[in-house]
């Protein structure tokens, strides 16, 4: 009816119900929507195992194109802080080699700046882009922001990174300053501004020429103070 060329499902616990995700794509095919429509979903690394495989071909054969994760981070430490001890980094190395194998692509994500976040735990983020850089197909870095009524919002403010008048804090940060804040107690924001630029420029070399092309016009038409946020933050 209203002829949709692409869906994207945005729940990150889309593929914990297996049957589901069967009958879903078993009525796509049936009714000939997988060659009309192009799909992807969200997922988290440690419910996919090699026992998925067929299932995730299953995704492929019905329009699903790519899975995008919440990776993170290249650090142990900081991911049991961030997911409670519930994934691991050989759970996120899994679930990309399992995801390229039934021919799907990788989108990744990855938190900058967090609590108690070092140096080192950015080089370990670093590390784990440029050590997976053959299975991850695009990625996408970004500050750790503490959204109000998440477990992050509650670190920051036990740990007196955020004030209690939390949106007060935002609005005057902004304020006073156009670039990126950093809810961080342990690492500057220099260090973490520069880590996002480094990889932001990685992910840019991911993305084909046609794709850039086609996201510039879109913008220009549609929000061209993204265009310009984005030249700000590569050149600021």
């Amino acid at each position: 009816q209203y002829d949709i060329k692409a869906i994207f499902f945005t729940d990150d616990t889309f593929t914990i119900n297996k049957e589901r995700i069967r009958i879903l794509c078993n009525l796509l095919i049936e009714e000939g929507l997988s060659k009309k429509i192009k799909w992807d979903v969200q997922g988290r690394t440690n419910l996919i195992t090699w026992d998925d495989l067929e299932l995730l071909k299953l995704m492929k054969r019905a329009g699903c194109v790519q899975i995008d994760y919440g990776f993170e981070t290249g650090s142990q430490r900081i991911l049991d802080m961030l997911k409670k001890k519930g994934v691991t980094i050989e759970d996120n190395k899994r679930a990309m080699q399992i995801t390229k194998k039934a021919g799907l692509h990788v989108m990744g994500t990855f938190m900058l700046g967090n609590p108690s976040e070092t140096e080192s735990d950015l080089e370990q983020t670093k590390d784990f882009i440029l050590g997976n850089l053959n299975n991850i197909d695009y990625f996408q870095a970004l500050i750790s922001t503490p959204y109000p009524g998440t477990e992050l919002y509650d670190i920051c403010l036990k740990g007196g990174i955020i004030k209690g008048s939390y949106l007060e804090q935002v609005d005057e940060e902004n304020l006073k300053s156009d670039k990126p804040v950093v809810y961080s107690d342990s690492i500057g924001r220099d260090k973490v501004i520069e880590t996002l630029k480094y990889l932001n420029k990685i992910a840019a070399k991911k993305i084909s020429i046609t794709d850039k092309m086609k996201w510039l016009a879109i913008n220009l038409f549609k929000n061209p103070s993204r265009i310009v946020n984005a030249i700000k933050l590569h050149y600021s």
